[in-house]
């Protein structure tokens, strides 16, 4: 970076972010970034010495704030990154939304802003197929589209590329039983350097059925003190959005107040299409 001391990358996949062989992720810190041009030199030596070199140039613009109300109509959009960051996965753009090429561990879109506290996501969800949730990589137990609020990016474990998703806000993950009908809502909040986030688990299943569409809302409340209260539902495309939340969790002491947000795919084929965040003073 800028010309700075080379660091090592990972290629190739290791159960978590990357996924087939001659994958790699670069780690860049926000901070470590200067105002305006930044290069980025990727140099690749194969087993026979031979050498590949490309450089990029990643623009920094502090100040900017990203908008809230906020909102994503697909078939307005042109390129995937003029309306997300793409942190993991292959996306493509679809006649309703973007769908992953290569479904695998936590394929993630980001949007949002470091400021963002109170807010509601809406986002539609397509199940296509999902691997069944079984212990060890790459799903971890759990097949699921997710939500994320207050995310304040990968913590900066010793892995390469970082994986560890927590500290956070939340993480509200809509699961897929390995039986359709044993699905359920399972939210992560908090954590830290050291501790892993606790868990809420939605006590009643439900059904999903694949092909169809979903709406699937996270808020995120502040409550007095240091609390914040996270809530979810999900309802079908094209029927009435339900009064009642299906499922919520209160964290006790939000080390993470504020951040952007997440749409996470986890060893499903999903669509995601359009989405919505507004601020909680516009919600009921």
């Amino acid at each position: 970076l800028n010309g700075a001391a080379p660091v090592r990358l990972s290629v190739g996949a290791d159960g978590y972010r990357l996924a087939r062989q001659g994958d790699f992720n670069v780690d860049l810190d926000f901070d470590a970034l200067r105002d305006g041009a930044n290069t980025v030199d990727l140099i690749a030596t194969d087993a026979d010495g031979q050498r590949a070199e490309r450089r990029i140039t990643v623009h920094c613009h502090r100040g900017n704030v990203w908008p809230l109300p906020y909102a994503v109509d697909w078939s307005k959009v042109r390129a995937i990154t003029d309306a997300v960051q793409i942190v993991d996965g292959h996306w493509q753009l679809a006649a309703d939304g973007v769908r992953i090429l290569d479904p695998y561990y936590d394929r993630i879109l980001a949007f949002g802003d470091r400021t963002w506290t109170d807010y509601t996501v809406t986002v539609a969800v397509t199940f296509h197929s999902y691997a069944p949730p079984l212990k060890g990589p790459p799903t971890h137990g759990v097949s699921h589209a997710a939500i994320a609020a207050r995310f304040p990016g990968h913590f900066a474990d010793k892995k390469q590329p970082h994986v560890q998703w927590y500290p956070l806000g939340a993480v509200a993950e809509f699961r897929l039983g390995e039986k359709l009908e044993q699905s359920s809502w399972r939210i992560f909040h908090g954590g830290s350097a050291n501790k892993r986030a606790s868990q809420a688990v939605e006590p009643q299943p439900r059904r999903v059925e694949l092909g169809i569409r979903y709406r699937l809302k996270l808020r995120v409340d502040t409550l007095p003190g240091t609390a914040a209260r996270y809530r979810v539902k999900s309802w079908k495309d094209g029927q009435p959005e339900p009064a009642a939340w299906d499922f919520e969790t209160t964290e006790q002491r939000d080390a993470i107040p504020a951040g952007g947000a997440l749409v996470v795919s986890h060893n499903t084929d999903v669509t995601i299409g359009n989405l919505t965040v507004k601020p909680n003073d516009t919600e009921k």
